[in-house]
């Protein structure tokens, strides 16, 4: 008896943990992931023109995050500068003069700082912010809420790292914010394995409460946390990287966010 009565508190506490907060209301959300790129066209990821193309289309845009040495935003995917810019070094610790001078994929295109796509959308199309992993998820949220609070357009936030969520419930609350999942090591995340199992497990949901919660569309299926959240609690769900119009098509039809790129 006190076996199950364990058992059964478990239970609750799980299920109470892995609750969402209030879903997203927002419909129609589509966004082009890191902008309408298109490298053999000369257009790299998470550039200006990427961006600009897709603001052009009518479509959101999906944006990654880093902090700079110096504390400048810079929209960039990467923890480190090698495979888009060809320089060994964390983009964590390189100063934004530094940054400046770089190129993206061996084109014209520079590392835009954050302030330049917020300039260039100018409330257009809605944007999709991804903050990524930091030493201080303080430090970058502070930063980044510093300088979106100057931009009137809408935009949504969504990280892989609780921390940020947290942070966003605590200070920015009437920001939707959204959890991000893969499974992690299977895509190339080197995590040990209790932080990949509190991260989609999503029981940080307890303290975050997320108003959408963005998953991989390949792992989707096989994550139980995820499809137990989403039949009991029937959370708002941004699906990424769709890669087929199809797909795109059928996941709108039923109000779910798509985070897509273009063949």
């Amino acid at each position: 008896m006190i076996v199950f009565l364990l058992i059964a508190a478990l239970l609750i506490l799980y299920l109470i943990s892995i609750k969402p907060g209030k879903p997203l209301e927002d419909r129609d959300l589509r966004f082009a992931h890191r902008g309408l790129h298109d490298l053999s066209r000369g257009i790299p990821e998470n550039s200006l023109r990427a961006f600009s193309d897709a603001v052009e289309k009518g479509f959101g845009i999906e944006i990654d995050l880093h902090m700079t040495k110096d504390g400048e935003i810079v929209v960039f995917h990467d923890d480190d500068l090698e495979r888009i810019c060809g320089k060994k070094g964390g983009i964590m610790e390189t100063g934004s003069d530094e940054i400046r001078e770089l190129r993206l994929s061996g084109t014209e295109e520079r590392i835009p700082f954050l302030s330049d796509v917020l300039s260039m959308v100018d409330g257009k199309v809605p944007i999709l912010v991804e903050i990524k992993f930091e030493k201080s998820a303080k430090a970058i949220c502070s930063r980044v809420d510093e300088i979106m609070r100057t931009y009137s357009g809408r935009y949504y936030i969504q990280s892989f790292d609780p921390r940020c969520l947290i942070w966003y419930r605590r200070n920015r609350r009437d920001i939707k914010r959204g959890q991000l999942v893969e499974f992690f090591s299977r895509n190339g995340t080197r995590l040990n394995r209790a932080l990949e199992y509190v991260l989609r497990s999503m029981v940080m949901n307890l303290f975050s409460r997320p108003n959408f919660i963005s998953y991989n569309i390949k792992d989707a299926e096989e994550a139980l946390s995820f499809r137990i959240i989403r039949k009991l609690f029937r959370p708002r769900i941004a699906y990424w990287v769709v890669r087929d119009k199809k797909t795109a098509a059928e996941l709108q039809e039923k109000d779910h966010i798509v985070i897509f790129e273009e063949n």
